[in-house]
């Protein structure tokens, strides 16, 4: 597992996961799901520094973002028919989904996370959803991979496994 962008020509390797907005390739993508994004903060975090009321609140907050998206410090919100853009000077950036959300869990600041990553750590009362009134755009995940023409039967299998997977457990549904 890698939350790094791979050459997967260059670097040999049959299929990869991506989420988000897909650079043009020449690589064959297959949406598998997408799901919601929404703000988080450990409930400490909140009483220490107060949970905010709209987007533009977020620049008084310490934040932590996932460096792996070029946009990450952005955010587009939209409720009762209004778009508000905000963007923010993070606290702290980490190439790693799993510890964006750990961070946040130790009260390191707000994140935005897809749900299915947050899930857990909601149940479990280590994070909170802030903002709920508002929505920001869902994220997609794609299967991506060099050509339908020499496909391996063993990338069909982990394609047809993933396409299964995500047919039977939406992402955030």
């Amino acid at each position: 597992l890698e939350d790094r962008l791979v050459d997967l020509v260059e670097e040999g390797i049959d299929c990869a996961l991506r989420a988000g907005r897909l650079a043009d390739s020449s690589l064959v993508a297959r949406a598998l799901g997408s799901g919601r994004q929404r703000v988080y903060a450990s409930p400490d975090y909140l009483r220490a520094r107060g949970e905010p009321a709209r987007p533009g609140d977020l620049k008084g907050h310490d934040t932590v973002l996932f460096s792996g998206r070029k946009d990450a410090a952005r955010g587009v919100f939209t409720a009762k028919g209004r778009k508000v853009a905000v963007t923010v000077t993070p606290r702290i950036r980490v190439n790693s989904m799993a510890l964006v959300r750990d961070l946040a869990c130790a009260s390191a600041g707000l994140t935005m996370l897809p749900e299915f990553v947050a899930r857990e750590s909601v149940r479990r009362g280590e994070l909170r959803e802030v903002l709920s009134a508002w929505s920001a755009p869902r994220g997609v995940i794609y299967a991506v991979y060099p050509s339908e023409q020499h496909l391996a039967p063993r990338t069909r299998v982990f394609l047809d496994l993933m396409i299964e997977h995500f047919t039977a457990h939406p992402m955030g549904e």
